[in-house]
């Protein structure tokens, strides 16, 4: 495990996992989705910029997070993604 030193890194913040969005999915799924978000965290509390994919299921915790932590970022569905099941996040540098 990683140690990080960030003030800005709150790890266990809710956001929005009690409204009903992971209802119907597996224990498994939601594993995942929690993951990808406390990975994208990480990577926004490194400062430095970054693009990834993400889970459409997450686009609306990961803007939480973007906002929250104050850094500038754009999502949009991936070009020739039939699915629509992933987004492309990109996160400005500090």
């Amino acid at each position: 495990m990683v140690e990080h030193d960030s003030p800005d890194l709150h790890g266990n913040a809710d956001y929005g996992t009690d409204d009903g969005t992971l209802e119907g999915l597996t224990i498994y799924e939601c594993f995942v989705l929690g993951y990808e978000l406390a990975d994208v965290e990480h990577q926004i509390c490194d400062g430095k910029a970054f693009t990834r994919m993400v889970r459409h299921e997450n686009r609306g915790r990961i803007a939480r997070c973007c906002r929250d932590l104050r850094r500038r970022f754009s999502m949009g569905w991936m070009s020739g993604d039939q699915t629509e099941s992933w987004l492309l996040l990109k996160v400005e540098g500090k």
